[in-house]
């Protein structure tokens, strides 16, 4: 569950994030808030600011972004864990040497 602020005060709201998979893996990830949950009822709506994230044209996330993971701190203050990708096509025999130094950098980041 997610804390939102409002001009309201505090409010409580459930979000669900799902990766947008239309016409390419991972394109966007949009955000659902739940608004009905019961043993036998399930509602949701997108939420307003959709997609919540998204690629942008160039670096690590240039093609696409898939997930996201919102953590909230101990100060109470939030930050979220996210995956991009970008494709690039490789061509040759240092295909192999590129894919293991790639894998050594992703595993230590």
């Amino acid at each position: 569950m997610k804390t939102i602020y409002g001009s309201h005060g505090l409010l409580q709201k459930i979000i669900r994030y799902t990766q947008d998979d239309e016409y390419l893996y991972g394109k966007q990830v949009r955000a659902f808030e739940i608004t009905d949950l019961t043993t036998t009822t399930y509602e949701e709506k997108a939420v307003k600011h959709n997609p919540i994230i998204n690629a942008n044209g160039y670096e690590w996330n240039k093609n696409g972004m898939y997930n996201i993971a919102p953590h909230k701190l101990d100060s109470g203050k939030w930050i979220a864990c996210v995956g991009g990708y970008q494709i690039i096509v490789v061509f040759g025999i240092k295909l192999q040497n590129w894919m293991r130094l790639m894998t050594k950098a992703d595993a230590t980041t």
